[in-house]
């Protein structure tokens, strides 16, 4: 069975999120790679969250809703450091919010060609109001390009130019068993794109 491949020096990273009244958590996942400035886990783990509020601050998510932290996983996977960092910053947009089956989808680009070189995340409900959207979920030109600015941020965030312990974001790979994990290196991404139509998959967010 194939399986995620985060390896040496890459780290993925899990934005949780959370709704009032919803026991389960949601999650904006991606690969960072890290820079050796520093060692530390939970270190590179708050400058993450912190590229992450910094980018999406929380006058983005709505008031019901909160960030509690970050989980983050130091390749290879399954062997290397785990931090988690907790802590909860409420959201404070006010208004209605669209239901949690809908999600705003964010692209991965990268240099190379193939389904494997792309990637996406998805960012819950409570950063999409009521009326951001029309009746076929086709975000307004502003929420659209409001949302891209933040999304340019955020990858700028995850540079060595802004946090010194992180080398920007990258899409990681499936291996199987037996497969050369030189053929499976993470692939740089050189910009995210957002997508005008919103996403109905809510299954993929939970943690």
């Amino acid at each position: 069975m194939a399986e995620l491949f985060i390896p040496t020096g890459y780290a993925l990273a899990g934005i949780r999120l959370a709704l009032v009244a919803d026991p389960e958590e949601m999650l904006a996942t991606f690969t960072v790679k890290l820079s050796g400035a520093s060692t530390d886990p939970t270190e590179m783990a708050s400058d993450v969250f912190a590229a992450w509020l910094d980018a999406i601050p929380a006058n983005q998510l709505g008031n019901a809703w909160s960030l509690r932290g970050i989980i983050f996983r130091q390749g290879p996977l399954g062997e290397g450091p785990v931090a988690e960092l907790s802590g909860v910053t409420d959201g404070t947009a006010t208004g209605a919010m669209l239901p949690q089956n809908c999600a705003l989808l964010i692209r991965k680009n990268t240099a190379f060609s193939g389904r494997r070189n792309r990637g996406r995340f998805f960012l819950p409900s409570g950063y999409l109001p009521e009326g951001s959207v029309d009746g076929n979920g086709m975000l307004s030109s502003t929420q659209l390009s409001g949302w891209q600015g933040l999304a340019n941020t955020l990858l700028e965030n995850l540079t060595t130019a802004v946090s010194p312990n992180l080398d920007g974001m990258y899409v990681s790979h499936y291996m199987s068993a037996g497969q050369d994990p030189d053929d499976f290196q993470p692939t740089p991404v050189t910009s995210l794109s957002v997508q005008s139509q919103i996403a109905t998959q809510r299954r993929r967010m939970r943690r």
